[in-house]
């Protein structure tokens, strides 16, 4: 397996996520207990109000499920700190650590996204917030902690993260500052800002941290509602600390190798899919939707013929975009062909490099440019090279000739060049 090739799931839909569970399942996983432990007493060494700082890794079941559960024991001399505290200490942690860049951006990143969403709540500067639940050299070891682990396993290198939509609980929380809705607002503060989908679940708990959602949101690079397309080869469990009755208290982190095509080294990316169907739209709209779908950004556009109820004749519109374009293509679609519902399925897409040239051809004593279309495999070789097509009937245009004697001069031009063949 090549490590580009490495995909990394953080599956948390069920049972929500914080910094000790991540710790867990990491671990679970195979990350260095020594490792974690030396960078522990660092971080430990870097934080004024803690004497002594101690981690304890136990196998616990959580609804039948083996998980690893992380319990810091901590001698604190002050319940809470500043925020301007907590991130000093990060950053003269990962100062003395020999930390990647990547691996430095994720700490620091995740304790200014923390400080920084409890400031905004209590309409605080960062460097004044007097923090309570978070304000505790707990949040220093799972932040320092979860990133070592990460190091260890490679995760930073040539490896896509993704995470499914998390589960933040529900009920109600007393704490320091009485009792509030859970999530807890810095935790959906924090969900707003990094844009980290949320799920309800019936649990009256707090499933989801603020650190856990710092961590994550700072990590991951997509979020998806099914797993991709992957071969799994080790799967790590962290345990949260209670016991449901409803589900098991569990992250789960799928660490795994992309499947089929890729074997053969080919690209891939993740797209959508809209369709809709529709029974009362002329061939003239149809020209006109596929289009502007295009020229809006659509990777491909198609209409297929279908029977529908009544057994009347109509169209499968089928639209293949990019994950940022979904809203504004399906908003086109609504608005062209005033259909009352668009469907969505994700895909995955094997491609080939392509790059684009520029050729000049000289016809009738006139010189001309062309963008030429090429596919190359990974060795090199060029699978397909293609003129643009509009731009072949420019120059038919301007040279006055038909489009096969264009072709066959750029055809001819690439041959010259040993660029390839049409």
């Amino acid at each position: 397996m090549k490590k580009s090739d490495r995909k990394a799931v953080f599956d948390c839909q069920t049972a929500g996520i914080s910094g000790d569970m991540i710790l867990g399942a990491l671990m679970d996983l195979g990350a260095d207990i020594e490792k974690i432990k030396k960078n522990l007493n660092v971080a430990r060494k870097n934080f004024s109000n803690c004497k002594r700082a101690q981690i304890r890794i136990n196998d616990v079941l959580r609804k039948e499920i083996k998980a690893k559960e992380i319990n810091f024991k901590l001698d604190e001399s002050a319940s809470h700190i500043m925020g301007r505290q907590l991130i000093d200490s990060i950053k003269a942690t990962i100062k003395e650590l020999d930390f990647s860049l990547r691996a430095k951006e994720l700490a620091l990143n995740s304790i200014n996204t923390l400080v920084n969403s409890e400031a905004k709540i209590h309409n605080e500067r960062r460097s004044n917030i007097h923090l309570t639940e978070a304000g505790s050299f707990d949040t220093v070891a799972d932040i320092i902690c979860v990133t070592t682990a990460l190091e260890d396993l490679g995760m930073f290198k040539n490896t896509t993260i993704y995470s499914t939509p998390v589960a933040v609980g529900g009920g109600l929380l007393k704490f320091s500052h009485g009792t509030t809705s859970v999530p807890l607002p810095a935790t959906l503060l924090i969900a707003q800002l990094k844009k980290v989908p949320i799920v309800a679940f019936p649990v009256s708990y707090k499933l989801a941290t603020p650190t856990g959602i710092s961590i994550l949101s700072n990590l991951v690079h997509s979020y998806v509602q099914f797993y991709p397309m992957m071969t799994p080869l080790k799967i790590g469990y962290g345990a949260g600390k209670n016991d449901f009755n409803e589900i098991p208290n569990v992250l789960r982190i799928t660490i795994g190798e992309s499947w089929g095509l890729n074997m053969y080294e080919f690209d891939t990316e993740e797209a959508i899919i809209l369709e809709t169907n529709v029974d009362d739209i002329t061939g003239e709209v149809m020209g006109y939707l596929l289009d502007k779908l295009l020229e809006e950004g659509a990777k491909d556009v198609y209409f297929i013929p279908i029977s529908m109820k009544k057994n009347r004749p109509g169209h499968l519109i089928s639209v293949i975009t990019d994950k940022i374009k979904v809203r504004h293509l399906t908003e086109i679609l609504f608005k062209e062909l005033g259909t009352i519902g668009v469907r969505t399925y994700p895909l995955w897409r094997y491609t080939l490099p392509r790059e684009s040239i520029t050729l000049k051809i000289r016809m009738n004593n006139k010189t001309e440019s062309i963008r030429i279309k090429i596919s190359k495999d990974h060795s090199g070789k060029i699978v397909k090279i293609k003129p643009e097509f509009e731009d072949l009937k420019l120059l038919a245009k301007k040279f006055n000739t038909s489009l096969r004697e264009v072709t066959e001069a750029v055809n001819s031009e690439l041959r010259k060049r040993k660029i390839g063949k049409l």
